[in-house]
């Protein structure tokens, strides 16, 4: 017979909040009568004819667990070329019920202007510390080339 011991975490040792998702989409809608969320239009790139160019709408989508109560987010967005210049940064709160808890979240993101193609980072951030990134890249096309 084999004992098993259980684990225990202690206080000062837990982990950071986990991601489990974050996408960026043109829409999302959440089902007021299941509460599913809906993505609309993933992308992980965007092109533009020319710059600075003005995306007049996009969400960004999360899944977070490993953390409770009311948790403060801050969402920036960052053009990362020539040096980090961040280009809006805004705030949200997300709360869970329990540590094994999923708190989904989205954040409308209207008229960014992205002043010159190249990479870009989106991230959400608590505490000071990143949670995740995720690196979109902004692509000048000419006129000739047909949008995908």
């Amino acid at each position: 017979m084999v004992k098993r011991r259980a684990f225990v975490v202690k206080e000062d040792e837990r982990q950071a909040p986990l991601v489990l998702a974050m996408v960026l989409c043109d829409h999302l809608w959440r089902d007021p009568a299941s509460g599913k969320v809906t993505l609309v239009g993933t992308f992980s790139a965007v092109t533009a004819r020319e710059f600075p160019a003005r995306h007049p709408e996009m969400a960004l989508y999360a899944a977070i667990t490993r953390a409770e109560g009311k948790m403060p987010v801050v969402i920036r967005v960052i053009k990362l070329q020539p040096q980090a210049t961040v280009m809006a940064e805004l705030s949200a709160t997300v709360e869970f019920k329990n540590l094994d808890a999923v708190a989904e979240f989205g954040v409308d993101l209207q008229d960014l202007v992205f002043p010159a193609p190249g990479p870009y980072s989106f991230q959400v951030a608590t505490g000071g510390s990143v949670l995740a990134e995720r690196r979109v890249m902004l692509v000048q096309r000419s006129n000739e080339e047909v949008r995908t």
